[in-house]
């Protein structure tokens, strides 16, 4: 079964037009995802894909960097915040005592104001 799996991985990554098919085969649906650290996010499965699709421990090097950064009490500005998984992090874990943060897609917007209050 695995190995059934890689064919169609490798299918999908190196075939443009069958990478295009399988994601639009994604449902364009809101849903709560479990992120390690901070619980629960507000997605949509296929604009959001590489919140369920990927390991989170991408994101580990830029987790990494913020929390030197961040101090307990600093005031952040986050541009570009996306769906707002830094700002959680920056708020529940490195203690910034308030993210001021900039999103311009109305896409994500939503998701944002969702996933910080």
């Amino acid at each position: 079964m695995m190995r059934i799996g890689k064919v169609i991985h490798r299918a999908i990554r190196i075939n443009p037009a069958l990478g295009r098919l399988a994601i639009n085969a994604i449902p364009n649906l809101s849903w709560k995802i479990s992120v390690r650290g901070i619980g629960l996010m507000a997605i949509n499965l296929r604009r959001n894909r590489c919140y369920w699709l990927r390991d989170m421990a991408n994101e580990d090097f830029v987790l990494c960097a913020m929390q030197r950064l961040v101090r307990p009490g600093d005031v952040v500005f986050d541009a570009g915040a996306n769906i707002g998984l830094c700002v959680r992090f920056l708020v529940q874990h490195f203690g910034a005592s308030r993210v001021i943060a900039f999103e311009p897609m109305r896409g994500n917007q939503a998701l944002l104001n969702q996933n910080i209050h």
